[in-house]
């Protein structure tokens, strides 16, 4: 009995240590809670993603098809070129003057937070990334559109909502 005494004492001291040192890396930010950030976001730790953004149509949203000449998805993060995106989602289409214009959800991979994209279409089939237009220190997703006394208005949900 007294061997395992020897070997389980200094395990459970060890535990404990382990424990408090995660609690303080995690409360105050220290090292090495950056880097493992960094290298968790970096290899989708954690993440249900990679999501894309594909176009579909039908008469009702409970009846819906992958159309001809589509060719899904028609953006993914690889079509992002000013960030290191690990995936987009959440679309909002606006079709002004013949033109289409998409806002979506950037995952930035460095951040780990959520940016607002941007992307346009002349017949909504084929899309082409424009720039990342909205990025704050904080989670940015489901940008929604809509226009107001002849301007245009996005308002994306946040986690400073």
């Amino acid at each position: 009995m007294k061997s395992y005494l020897n070997y389980l004492l200094p395990f459970i001291i060890t535990l404990i240590a382990v424990i408090f040192y995660g609690i303080e890396i995690h409360k105050h930010k220290i090292f090495p809670y950056r880097y493992i950030r960094k290298v968790y976001l970096y290899l989708n730790l954690g993440t249900r993603g990679p999501w894309s953004i594909g176009i579909y149509e039908g008469a009702t949203p409970f009846n819906l098809a992958d159309p001809e000449k589509i060719f899904n998805p028609v953006l993914t993060a690889k079509d992002v070129d000013d960030i290191d995106a690990k995936f987009i989602a959440d679309p909002f289409m606006l079709l002004k003057n013949g033109k289409y214009f998409m806002f979506f959800e950037v995952m930035n991979r460095e951040t780990g937070q959520g940016d607002i994209g941007y992307a346009e279409s002349a017949d909504g089939r084929k899309w082409k990334y424009r720039k990342i237009i909205i990025h704050e220190e904080f989670h940015l997703s489901y940008p929604y559109v809509f226009e107001w006394n002849n301007s245009y208005y996005l308002i994306p949900e946040s986690t400073k909502d």
